[in-house]
């Protein structure tokens, strides 16, 4: 009876490290998975905002706009699957002309782990243009099959035309960096998009997401301010065909987000955020 018991449990542990290998394999390592879930409620159409500390993910170049610093951190479980979780932490102190960040990414299990320490800085030229760069070190630890580390480069840009409206660019692993003994490619990805705020309490944005191994995915979301302590958010996106919604609550200097995003096929993801902030002596 032990025997039995014993091989099973090592069958079913085969067959789910099986699966889970495919659905590595099918998606590239370091795939750009949701990162807030402010943006995630969104539509993840941020590029033109990117105004917190999640812009070291999004859009280096929206660092600059932090007038505070700024500490947050973001959990969830992709499709309710808890081999899948995602972790994050980011941190940003804005200096007069310079707004450096550091962020770490982790997602994965003891089988299968990613994790990703983000340097990130943003400037801005002219008060027109604003610009930032983000290096990312990833390491790939795989049980029984040994780790790697690779490198890569974002590239972001944000033109603020006036103060209702902005456009947004972004270059993902513009070097495109390869990772393990295969040399798999982790492929760069354009976003380019605008933000419009038609008024204080509501901001509409609009992206155009191309990863170069999947087809454009349109996203478009908004946010609107209801009370000084609570926002609403909501968003829609077309590859895969998906819509979420979201809030934020404000205490003080604290704000909480949720968010829910749909599938086609898989179960809904619950994603949390926690933001601190603190205005700093001029």
């Amino acid at each position: 009876m032990n025997l039995k018991k014993r091989y099973n449990h090592r069958y079913n542990y085969l067959l789910f490290s099986a699966l889970f290998l495919i659905y590595s394999t099918t998606y590239a390592s370091f795939e750009d998975l949701l990162n807030s879930a402010r943006t995630a409620a969104m539509g993840e159409a941020f590029v033109g905002l990117a105004n917190n500390s999640q812009a070291i993910f999004i859009n280096p170049a929206g660092l600059v706009r932090l007038k505070s610093l700024e500490f947050s951190s973001f959990y969830y479980r992709p499709f309710g699957i808890k081999e899948l979780t995602y972790t994050s932490f980011a941190f940003t102190y804005p200096f007069r002309y310079l707004v450096p960040g550091v962020a770490i990414q982790q997602y994965g299990h003891s089988n299968y782990h990613e994790t990703s320490v983000n340097f990130t800085f943003s400037r801005t030229s002219h008060q027109i243009f604003s610009y930032g760069a983000t290096c990312r070190f990833m390491h790939l630890n795989i049980n029984n099959y040994g780790s790697t580390t690779t490198i890569g480069f974002d590239l972001g840009l944000i033109i603020h035309a006036n103060k209702k409206t902005s456009f947004g660019f972004v270059i993902k692993n513009m070097n495109k960096p390869q990772i393990g003994q295969l040399k798999e490619d982790i492929p760069p990805i354009l976003v380019s998009g605008i933000s419009i705020k038609p008024f204080r309490q509501l901001n509409l944005t609009c992206d155009i997401y191309k990863h170069f191994d999947f087809p454009v995915d349109f996203r478009t979301g908004l946010e609107y301010e209801s009370c000084e302590f609570l926002i609403f958010r909501g968003g829609v996106a077309s590859e895969p065909s998906r819509f979420s919604l979201g809030f934020g609550l404000k205490f003080y200097s604290v704000i909480i987000d949720y968010a829910f995003v749909s599938h086609p096929t898989l179960n809904l993801t619950h994603l949390v955020s926690v933001s601190f902030s603190r205005k700093l002596k001029q």
